[in-house]
Order: structure tokens, then sequence, then C-alpha cells
């Protein structure tokens, strides 16, 4: 869960669905991470952490008009 958790929910935001949906691990380099996809009533919200490092990407959802996944 991202809302609530990490972000504040805009007024009225309830998430509909949360996808764990990245898991890195590299033993050569002794990174790992976690990403998780969460979709509310208002945005699309994508966060990937590990270690130190935060990535964040957040779309309203009047805009999201496809989706684009790559490995």
């Amino acid at each position: 869960m991202i809302l609530g958790q990490s972000l504040v929910p805009a007024e009225e935001e309830q998430t509909v669905k949360t996808y764990h949906c990245t898991s890195f691990k590299s033993r050569l380099l002794g990174l790992s991470a976690e990403g998780y996809l969460e979709v509310t009533n208002k945005r699309v919200i994508f966060q990937a952490t590990g270690g130190d490092s935060l990535i964040h990407s957040e779309v309203p959802i009047e805009e999201v008009s496809g989706i684009s996944i790559f490995k």
C-alpha cells in the first residue's frame, strides 16, 4: 500500500487496487528493490524502493490512455 503509508491521499481519494509488480535482486551489486503499482479513484501511482533509493511516478486517472511494460 502506497497511500496512507508513504503518500497522503488527496481529498476523497480511495485505493481501488494495489499490485506488487517489480522485484529486483542483484547479488553481484548487492542491490534489491520492490515496486508497487497502486490505482486509486484519482490517480495511478508507481513506487519502487530499495536501500536508500526511491522511484516515484504518478499520473492523474483521467490522463491514462494505456500502459507500457518492459523487462
